[in-house]
């Protein structure tokens, strides 16, 4: 059985999302971190409509490319966005599903944080799209990146637990 999530009640900050992305705005959606992972599905078909291309830069190893299993994800997640923001990024979102564990106010500047805040900030023209979970804060000089923050309030866990327990009718 598919798990889909319906994400018609979050159309409207989406559709929002995609439009600032399309404008030229940064933009950062504060939402549960199930969310995440449909949201930038959403968003990347449609701003590929309107042949915006979506890097996502999640720290996976890139299909064909090696990587040892001693370098972790984190660090494969900045050499990812090193070669985005160093690259061609012309009619692109750079896509930062973490970047509330890479750039977390908690614990302070971590080793994580020194690479990626600098990165970040190298091309001021990188159009990015971030996800932060409402338990955890970004860094304030992080959230200056951000002109355009959404928030989605509704956990993820209360809409699965409503897909697996319907509700029943009573007749």
């Amino acid at each position: 059985m598919a798990f889909t999530v319906d994400l018609i009640p979050h159309a409207g900050i989406l559709a929002e999302v995609t439009s600032e992305l399309r404008l030229g705005s940064c933009c950062l959606i504060t939402a549960d971190k199930g969310w995440t992972h449909h949201f930038y599905h959403d968003i990347r078909d449609r701003l590929a409509a309107v042949e915006i291309r979506a890097e996502y830069i999640d720290g996976r190893p890139i299909p064909g490319e090696s990587r040892s299993d001693d370098v972790g994800v984190m660090l494969t997640a900045i050499t990812q966005l090193r070669r985005a923001v160093r690259g061609n990024f012309e009619k692109t979102v750079v896509v930062l599903p973490h970047l509330d564990v890479m750039t977390t106010r908690e614990g302070g500047w971590t080793n994580i944080s020194r690479e990626i805040v600098p990165l970040l900030y190298e091309r001021p023209d990188v159009l990015l799209l971030g996800f932060c979970d409402p338990t955890l804060q970004l860094l304030d000089v992080v959230l200056k990146l951000f002109p355009k923050r959404f928030t989605v309030a509704e956990p993820f866990g209360s809409l699965a637990l409503r897909l697996m327990n319907p509700p029943v009718a009573v007749s």
